[in-house]
């Protein structure tokens, strides 16, 4: 039996532990905020001249692609990923949001090669409209890929032991989506 609200399952220091879709939705939730900005982003970049306001909020949203998304992603393929190929015997290979993992660290490497031009107060009409292009490719693939996991997560709630959830959920806490 699942703990209840008033349970705590053993090895948890005597907290309530979120059940893990939950744990995964909050973690989510933090990254959405962030990646629902992307849109007003890509809107600034067409307007001419680009909006003073747009460097500041795109250096923010660069800062926290670096660091909490990326060790977001890396936290979820030590801990999650494995877990699901374990349950499917690979069959249906998490290797597909491994490589959507990849293009997200492609783009945010690309983004911030963007930021230098930014902060260089370069940003040329053609470069503005390269870089509305990918803000919204990058919050499209983050949005869906975000609804794929939280399933995924829901898969592992439904077949893991409380303790194998535990050290999920251990891992997961381990990132700092803030």
């Amino acid at each position: 039996a699942r703990p209840g609200p008033d349970r705590r399952p053993p090895g948890t220091g005597g907290r309530t532990m979120s059940p893990l879709p939950q744990t995964g939705h909050e973690h989510h939730e933090v990254i959405r905020e962030h990646i629902d900005r992307l849109p007003g982003l890509a809107d600034m970049l067409e307007q001419r001249p680009v909006p003073e306001a747009f460097a500041t909020q795109f250096a923010a949203e660069c800062d926290f692609m670096t660091g909490t998304l990326l060790p977001h992603i890396a936290v979820v393929e030590k801990n999650v990923y494995p877990q699901l190929e374990r349950l499917q015997q690979n069959r249906h290979s998490m290797a597909h949001l491994r490589r959507e993992h990849q293009e997200m660290a492609e783009i945010v490497e690309k983004m911030r090669e963007y930021k230098e031009r930014v902060d260089a107060g370069t940003l040329k009409p053609t470069i503005a409209l390269e870089m509305r292009r990918l803000c919204i490719r990058f919050y499209a693939l983050v949005k869906t890929h975000i609804g794929e996991e939280e399933e995924y997560l829901r898969v592992l709630q439904s077949n893991l032991s409380e303790g194998e959830q535990a050290t999920v959920e251990q891992g997961l806490e381990h990132t700092s989506a803030n």
